[in-house]
C-alpha cells in the first residue's frame, strides 16, 4: 500500500480557500476506486455538468458511495465541476442538475468552464464568478480547462480562474514552449494537468515498430512522472479504473519526476506514435 498523499495544493485565498490532494479523480471504471482513493488521501474530485456524462456515472457512484462510508467526506471533499456550454444564460442549470446527482454532499466548490478559448473564456469565467458570489451549489471558486494555450497564459498570469486544467503529455509538448516559460512567478491560478497518458502504448506496439528492445520501457504511470518534470504543474487530473490502478499511480506519484534521460525517451517514442499514426492516416487517405 502506498503511502498517503498530503493536501498540499491550495486553491483560492481567504474565506474561500480550499486544500486539495496534488491528483484530482476524474473518470473511474469502478465506483469503489473512489472511496480507496480517499482512503489513500485524495480529496480532489473532477465531475462533468453536460458533455460526457455518461461515462461520469461510476465517479457519481463513487462519490455517493463515499458520501455513506465516509462522512468526513462531506465536508472535507473539494469537487470541481466542468460545464462545456458557453451560452452565458446556460450556466446554472447544469450545475445544480450535476449536485442533484451526488445530493449528499450539497455543494460544488469548483465551477470549470471547459473546453475554453480566448474569445469566450473571460466571458464565461465572469458568469461563473457571478455563480459564486450567488452562493450557487455553495461553489467557492472558478475554474477553466483551457484548449488555447495563449488564453492559459493569459487566465492565468492576470488570475482570472483560481485554477486553470491544461493539457500537456509527451505527444503534445507545446506547453514547454508557449506555455510555461510565459507565467509569472508570482501567479495565484493553480494548474493541473490533464491528457497525461495520451501518448502511451506498450511494449509489443514500439517492438512492431522495429525499436531495440534493450531500450527502457516506460510503464502507463511514467507519463504522468513525465508530467511532473515541469515544476509550474501543481497536480494531476486522472482516470484511474480500479483502485489497484490508483495504487500505482500514487506509488509513481511518490517516485517524483522522471530524470532527465527518460524524460527525452519518452519524448522520442511518443514522436514514433505520432509519426506512425501519421503514416497510417496518409496510407488510408491514398487507398
Amino acid at each position: 500500500m502506498p503511502a498517503a498523499l498530503r493536501r498540499s495544493v491550495t486553491i483560492g485565498s481567504g474565506a474561500s480557500k480550499l486544500e486539495v490532494s496534488p491528483l484530482c479523480i476524474g473518470i473511474v471504471d469502478d465506483p469503489d476506486t473512489v472511496i480507496a482513493a480517499w482512503d489513500l488521501g485524495v480529496n480532489f474530485f473532477f465531475l462533468t455538468a453536460d458533455m460526457h456524462w455518461p461515462v461520469y456515472e461510476r465517479l457519481r457512484e463513487g462519490l455517493r458511495r463515499l458520501a455513506k462510508a465516509r462522512p468526513a467526506a462531506l465536508d472535507e471533499a473539494v469537487i470541481a465541476c466542468t460545464a462545456y456550454v458557453a451560452q452565458p444564460e446556460f450556466q446554472r442549470a447544469p450545475f445544480t442538475e450535476a449536485l442533484d446527482a451526488i445530493k449528499p454532499f450539497g455543494k460544488l466548490d469548483i465551477l470549470v468552464a471547459g473546453g475554453s478559448y480566448g474569445p469566450d473564456v473571460d466571458k464565461r469565467l465572469t458568469v461563473l464568478k457571478s455563480n459564486v458570489a450567488e452562493k450557487l451549489v455553495n461553489a467557492r471558486a472558478v475554474g477553466t480547462s483551457v484548449h488555447d494555450r495563449a488564453a492559459g497564459v493569459s487566465v492565468i498570469n492576470q488570475g482570472t480562474a483560481d485554477l486553470a486544467f491544461v493539457r500537456y503529455n509527451a505527444q503534445h509538448p507545446g506547453a514547454r514552449l508557449d506555455l510555461f516559460p510565459n507565467l509569472k512567478p508570482n501567479r495565484t491560478t493553480r494548474i493541473f494537468n490533464f491528457k497525461a497518458t495520451y501518448a502511451y502504448r506498450g511494449p509489443s506496439y514500439f517492438r512492431g515498430l522495429g525499436i531495440d528492445p534493450e531500450l527502457w520501457m516506460p510503464e502507463v504511470t511514467d507519463y504522468y512522472r513525465f508530467v511532473l518534470c515541469r515544476p509550474e504543474v501543481d497536480g494531476l487530473l486522472c482516470a484511474p479504473k480500479t483502485p489497484k490502478e490508483l495504487e500505482g499511480l500514487i506509488e509513481a506519484y511518490h517516485r517524483g519526476p522522471l530524470p532527465a534521460d527518460e524524460e527525452d525517451h519518452l519524448l522520442g517514442l511518443a514522436k514514433m506514435v505520432l509519426d506512425d499514426s501519421n503514416k497510417k492516416r496518409d496510407s488510408a487517405a491514398g487507398a
